[in-house]
């Protein structure tokens, strides 16, 4: 599956390289480009990861971080004073101080590679937000699923004590409503 995503998008198997490339602005993409490039490394990413594939965390989070950034780069900073390249830091940024939970590691690991610290308020403010939507997100999916799989056990546990109890009206089996069965019953 991975390979079949690579043929299309060779940037997907290079998180390093590419991730480079898209810092210095060298990969000259459309956006519709950038976009599928986002959802290739998405899918390349889950399908390993969900496959037990040992991968990594730092630099696919890096990478997608600084795809949205490009892309939100060409799409509002198209011709504005910011740099399109700031989208790029900024975004990855945030996905990694998202992702890692580590906003402050993030900060400082974009600070010291950019070497500019003109960035601090837009990197605060991305991080902050981004790790905030991901708290609040994690709690609602988290109780969501636990609704779901608590309703599920509920369900199956009634299945079988329906099923004993149908069973019981036939004389196959005591139910738990009747006790444990006594030494005088046999």
């Amino acid at each position: 599956m991975c390979g079949a995503i690579a043929l299309k998008f060779p940037a997907v198997q290079y998180g390093y390289i590419a991730l480079e490339e898209i810092f210095r602005d060298s990969t000259r993409m459309s956006t519709g480009s950038l976009f599928g490039l986002l959802l290739a490394k998405i899918a390349a990413t889950s399908v390993c990861v969900g496959g037990g594939l040992v991968g990594g965390l730092f630099a696919p989070s890096l990478f997608l971080g600084a795809l949205v950034g490009d892309i939100m780069g060409q799409l509002v900073g198209g011709g504005s004073v910011v740099d399109t390249t700031s989208y790029v830091v900024v975004g990855a940024a945030a996905v990694l101080g998202a992702a890692c939970r580590a906003p402050l590691t993030a900060m400082a690991l974009m600070v010291e590679i950019t070497r500019d610290t003109g960035l601090l308020v837009p990197l605060l403010a991305a991080i902050g937000m981004s790790s905030l939507v991901t708290d609040y997100l994690e709690v609602a999916f988290s109780k969501q699923v636990e609704t779901f799989l608590v309703g599920a056990y509920l369900r199956s546990k009634m299945m079988f004590w329906g099923a004993a109890q149908e069973e019981a009206k036939l004389g196959a089996w005591p139910t738990p409503s009747d006790g444990p069965p006594s030494l005088q019953d046999s």
